[in-house]
């Protein structure tokens, strides 16, 4: 449960922040706007329940969650935008869930969406929340034995099952199919703990390793072989994918959501329009 929350809400706080600015909110508000809404997902009290052993939530369940998280700030959101944000939430995840050659990569996903929200927060007292959570999630998922982290893997794919909601950004990048599925580029680092195939081994008669070759020369062999810890500074899962595409595609993709929302922000230095 706490994998999904945290980065669910960090995707979450990826579409405010673009969306902030995209309508040239000052900057002092709507790092205000963000700071809160992360203040109160990485409240001490919410985490160390979140951490709490126990069953998967539905989705209507974690929908009720980020219904009051998006709303812990000024900032208030329409019934329609927020299905429509948490759709975008849903899908974002689903899509780095899918990416991932293992489920163990899930731990590095996570780290990245947090040093996101850790530079959101940079000089405020959010940073702590930030960084505990980090520690706890180091502590909670880096001892977990291979067949824990399958059936963790099981769990999710469960949340995900049927949710095939279209998101124009990932269209466009062809990183979904006109019915919702996602399509996963095979290309990189093989899974933690794997090399990459096409190794050919030869054993004596005594079963002992006598030698092994490769299939082929391919010299990018090396760079996609498996990273030895759950930690990659190359892995890019979880990163901010909205401003990747630039300004255009981002707002492609939800502009739907957008419409209504922050209603209860005063248009100062350029605030989002009222309608």
């Amino acid at each position: 449960m706490p994998l999904l929350v945290i980065n669910m809400g960090a995707e979450m706080i990826y579409i405010l922040q673009q969306r902030l600015q995209a309508q040239n909110v000052r900057q002092e508000k709507a790092s205000k706007v963000l700071q809160d809404v992360i203040r109160t997902m990485l409240a001490s009290s919410f985490v160390d329940e979140l951490f709490r052993p126990q069953e998967m939530y539905t989705n209507s369940s974690t929908r009720q969650i980020f219904n009051k998280l998006a709303h812990s700030s000024i900032m208030r959101i329409n019934e329609t935008s927020m299905d429509k944000l948490y759709d975008l939430m849903t899908m974002g995840v689903k899509y780095q869930w899918i990416c991932c050659n293992v489920p163990q990569q899930m731990v590095q996903n996570t780290y990245n969406h947090l040093t996101a929200l850790s530079t959101i927060s940079e000089g405020s007292e959010v940073m702590t929340l930030v960084e505990n959570c980090k520690n706890l999630v180091k502590e909670t998922y880096c001892n977990l034995s291979v067949g824990n982290w399958y059936l963790l893997h099981q769990q999710l794919a469960k949340f995900f099952q049927d949710r095939k909601v279209k998101v124009s950004l990932f269209l466009q990048n062809s990183l979904q199919s006109m019915n919702g599925v996602i399509s996963v580029d095979t290309s990189g680092r093989v899974g933690y703990g794997s090399e990459p195939p096409g190794r050919i081994t030869y054993y004596g008669d005594d079963g002992e390793e006598l030698s092994s070759d490769y299939l082929d020369n391919d010299p990018s062999r090396g760079k996609n072989a498996a990273n030895h810890t759950y930690f990659d500074p190359e892995d890019m899962i979880g990163i901010n994918m909205y401003i990747k595409g630039g300004k255009q595609e981002f707002e492609a993709a939800t502009r739907a959501f957008w419409v209504e929302s922050f209603s209860s922000l005063p248009p100062s230095g350029g605030g989002p329009p009222q309608r």
